[in-house]
């Protein structure tokens, strides 16, 4: 191939195109029986794809229950060459002319790059508004006639294109991109895959986005935006306000700015990015963070969004919020993020009868009080303490002890005493489940 106008299906380039897959990957069984008889398999399939002769193969369906139930679809490997071949052939096409704020599958970007700059923008339209969405099982709706027309923007190889007649490639919302860019005209922009987030000055201007680009994406792209993970900021806020009284819901507000909007870094420092004034931002923390009627109605936030399912695994640590130090209960996300959901003030003066360990069992009982659904708690070794290990034991709850270098770990086996059960010079994780 002497330019990018053709795509390069010379065995060589095969060849390339096996090794950046198979580069990385454990040798699953599949991957083993191609490799059995490498040298035929890709003179195969080099013929093939010159003669015109590629058929792309069916799917291996298996289900993963991972936070969610998913339905994976899994090519053949000779397939999976193919799906390498012209991703090699396309990015270099296709990634020039992308959006900047694109941030999936790019070199040098990718989900905490995502993340960054989104909280980099959210401070610089921080009296605005925003709306997120994501598209509804986006893979499963591409339509294929429409993902040619994006595809002509980038080549007009014929092979290519009766290629990705059996293969999608993930071009196809380049074009929302561009509608997003030159129609809406948003503040900001930020997609990652199917999730995307708009920047804009006001209520009005959110929700006439949210209304034009879902019936854009409908109408051109055949997408549908999922219906629960849709919501302006202003909508959240709608949503959730009327659960607390009215007298705390200027607080609920002012924190839902200041904290949710944001990355945390202390109470006052994000108090102070939303009011300016040193004095009447810190009070409004201190108010934020004493507030006992605001803490009180928090179960009831948490049963309303349905923040918690059983299942769901919930990290349990000690957090400095500058003013005071509280015990944080944050789900793990998918991607690998905590989130914090659920939060006891830490009280001073210990004295024998209401020692910080006996604090941290009764926390963790009105924690799984008001959630009311079985979760995993995930420690790290500092809660590996006989009063909460034995706690956890009696009260049949399901946990896990992280472990660094040669600490023990107390913890059960089986009944309902705790014992040490061993030390290591690697991490550990001990779980109490039988």
């Amino acid at each position: 191939m002497t330019d990018n106008s053709s795509i390069d299906l010379s065995l060589t380039n095969i060849w390339r195109a096996w090794v950046a897959f198979r580069r990385g990957k454990q040798p699953s069984r599949d991957i083993r029986a191609f490799e059995l008889d490498l040298e035929y398999n890709l003179l195969r399939l080099c013929a093939d794809l010159n003669t015109g002769q590629y058929e792309h193969g069916g799917y291996h369906h298996r289900i993963v229950n991972e936070k969610k139930r998913r339905d994976i679809a899994v090519a053949s490997v000779r397939d999976r060459v193919v799906h390498r071949l012209l991703y090699d052939y396309l990015v270099p096409l296709v990634d020039p002319r992308l959006d900047y704020d694109v941030w999936s599958c790019r070199q040098n970007k990718g989900l905490h790059k995502a993340l960054e700059r989104t909280h980099h923008l959210i401070p610089s339209y921080s009296h605005g508004w925003m709306w997120r969405a994501d598209i509804a099982k986006f893979f499963d709706h591409v339509e294929h006639g429409a993902l040619k027309q994006c595809l002509v923007r980038f080549t007009y190889d014929e092979s290519v294109q009766n290629l990705l007649d059996k293969i999608f490639a993930n071009i196809y919302l380049n074009e929302f991109d561009r509608f997003v860019r030159h129609t809406l005209k948003p503040l900001g922009y930020v997609r990652y895959g199917d999730d995307f987030v708009l920047f804009v000055n006001n209520q009005a201007e959110a929700q006439y986005a949210q209304k034009v680009a879902t019936e854009w994406l409908d109408s051109v792209l055949h997408l549908r935006v999922h219906r629960t993970n849709n919501m302006s900021s202003a909508q959240f806020l709608q949503t959730v306000r009327p659960i607390f009284p009215r007298k705390v819901r200027g607080l609920v507000t002012f924190g839902y700015q200041a904290l949710s909007l944001q990355r945390i870094q202390s109470v006052n420092s994000n108090a102070r990015s939303v009011n300016p004034n040193r004095k009447t931002a810190e009070s409004k923390a201190y108010r934020l963070a004493k507030s006992r009627l605001l803490r009180t109605t928090f179960p009831k936030l948490i049963a309303h969004l349905g923040l918690v399912k059983d299942g769901d695994h919930i990290a349990v640590d000690f957090s400095d919020f500058g003013i005071v130090q509280v015990l944080m209960f944050a789900k793990r996300t998918d991607s690998g993020r905590a989130l914090p959901i659920w939060f006891k003030v830490l009280p001073y003066g210990w004295t024998k009868e209401t020692s910080q360990n006996i604090w941290v069992n009764q926390a963790i009982s009105e924690f799984m009080g008001t959630v009311g659904v079985n979760v995993t708690l995930v420690f790290d070794r500092g809660f590996a303490a006989p009063t909460i290990i034995q706690y956890l034991c009696e009260q049949n709850i399901k946990f896990v002890v992280r472990l660094k270098g040669d600490k023990k770990v107390l913890g059960r086996k089986g009944g309902t005493k705790a014992r040490w059960i061993g030390t290591g010079l690697h991490p550990v994780w001990f779980t109490g489940i039988d």
